[in-house]
């Protein structure tokens, strides 16, 4: 399920606020869908728009804090555009949940690359549990805000979003489908 606030949201009003609500199958492993989704080295395969895709921890061998780095690919006349984040993943009882924004004053911290706009993740933030409810389906919540300093009508980018977010979650269920026994 996709949901598309128009006018954006009470942080910036200029960009569309955007939910997605996704069910996975009760048979997924949360651990391991959280692989697919957030792990670099998962992300470089099911996703071909991204050219590349970094987790720098804040301190050695902590995985759960630190800075996130993602440069997708030019498409047609649209330049490459690059993120890099700072966010947080925790558990509590049963349930994960993740925050992300960008790095203020990113480029001192992360060079921009020539023919890329840095894009700018206003907010992200993100739950997933197993639902008691509904036959221990595991669900997961994902509430986002970003500029991707396109150059474009509202209209383009509203369409846009939900079918690039759906066709994500949908690479990343083949994904899972076919590499979860070797995580």
């Amino acid at each position: 399920m996709y949901y598309l606030k128009k006018g954006g949201s009470s942080v910036r009003g200029d960009q569309p606020f955007f939910r997605c609500d996704i069910t996975y199958k009760k048979m997924y492993r949360m651990e391991k869908i959280l692989k697919c989704m957030y792990s670099p080295e998962h992300q470089m395969v099911w996703d071909s728009n991204l050219k590349s895709s970094e987790f720098i921890p804040l301190q050695e061998g902590k995985k759960s804090f630190g800075f996130t780095y993602t440069a997708n690919h030019k498409q047609f006349t649209i330049k490459s555009r690059d993120f890099y984040e700072k966010g947080f993943n925790f558990f509590h009882e049963g349930k994960f949940y993740r925050y992300s924004c960008s790095v203020r004053n990113s480029e001192e911290g992360r060079e921009v690359p020539k023919e890329t706009v840095r894009g700018e993740t206003i907010y992200n933030m993100a739950i997933m549990y197993r639902d008691q409810e509904d036959d221990q389906k595991l669900k997961f919540s994902v509430v986002t805000q970003c500029d991707f300093k396109i150059n474009v009508p509202a209209f383009m980018l509203t369409s846009f979003l939900p079918k690039a977010t759906k066709g994500w979650m949908d690479n990343i269920n083949k994904y899972y489908a076919k590499s979860h026994k070797k995580m």
